[in-house]
């Protein structure tokens, strides 16, 4: 399975060292240029994000090469349009 991935859970999982359950959950992780960016910007977890990203477990996105992410329409998952949700309606108990 392919997943397209926000700096959260990679920087977190890399901070605990334990990246390589990605490797064990999903078959191919591709994350935003900006979203690289943000995970190699500073110097925790760096080295072991760039270690898992040269043994393949990640790919960086660039618009101009590839949508990120597959699609039916060819729209990149950037440019889908989101799901409306409708509000909840919640019950408060007055006393």
């Amino acid at each position: 399975m392919t997943v397209v991935s926000n700096t959260s859970p990679l920087l977190n999982l890399a901070l605990i060292e334990r990246l390589h359950l990605i490797d064990a959950q999903f078959g191919e992780v591709i994350v935003p240029t900006a979203v690289w960016n943000e995970l190699t910007a500073g110097f925790d977890g760096r080295d072991r994000i760039e270690a898992f990203r040269d043994q393949g477990g990640i790919e960086s996105c660039h618009r101009s090469r590839r949508s990120c992410g597959p699609s039916s329409s060819g729209n990149s998952i950037a440019e889908r349009p989101r799901p409306s949700r409708t509000p909840s309606t919640s019950t408060r108990t007055e006393y």
